[in-house]
């Protein structure tokens, strides 16, 4: 049974990354800031292409603006707080349709957004978001011990890119 939901779930990480434009997604970075020596293999897990054409890299683009990100239920999960700023620019990122995710700088691993048989994805949603209110997304953290306060991660939103967030 653990092994049909780990390749379910890994099934739905590459749909996702094929969605946005990319095959696979990798460590962002250059082979040193992603842990990974020369030529040696990615870990398991993580993706290997990103197509970055057109992606919006800071906050001013977005329509949002990033406040926090905590490690919280033990450290087995990233809770992720940002606030609307722009309600045009904003509702092309939030839409329910695409699934944002993390990429720990790090290892390469993508932290996605987990889908609770009964309440759904831990993402608060509104359409059309509201100006000025702060919103939650929960990701999984991969697991005790993998992400820890102070690594960087990078938040990949529909296309947007929020690299260098720091993990408290």
């Amino acid at each position: 049974m653990y092994i049909r939901t780990y390749v379910l779930k890994l099934l739905i990480m590459s749909a996702t990354a094929m969605a946005i434009g990319g095959a696979c997604l990798p460590p962002l970075g250059n082979a040193e800031g992603s842990g990974l020596a020369g030529g040696a293999a990615e870990p398991a897990g993580t993706v290997a292409a990103v197509d970055r054409v057109g992606a919006v890299s800071t906050e001013d683009g977005s329509g949002i603006h990033i406040k926090s990100l905590k490690l919280t239920s033990a450290g087995y999960m990233l809770d992720l707080r940002y606030e609307v700023t722009d309600q045009d620019k904003a509702s092309r990122l939030l839409r329910h349709d695409t699934s944002p995710y993390l990429v720990h700088d790090r290892s390469g691993k993508v932290l996605a957004v987990p889908n609770m048989a009964k309440v759904g994805k831990l993402q608060q949603t509104n359409a059309p978001p509201d100006p000025g209110k702060v919103y939650f997304i929960i990701f999984d953290s991969g697991g005790k011990g993998l992400v820890r306060p102070g690594d960087t991660v990078t938040l990949i939103l529909n296309g947007a890119y929020f690299e260098g967030l720091t993990v408290q």
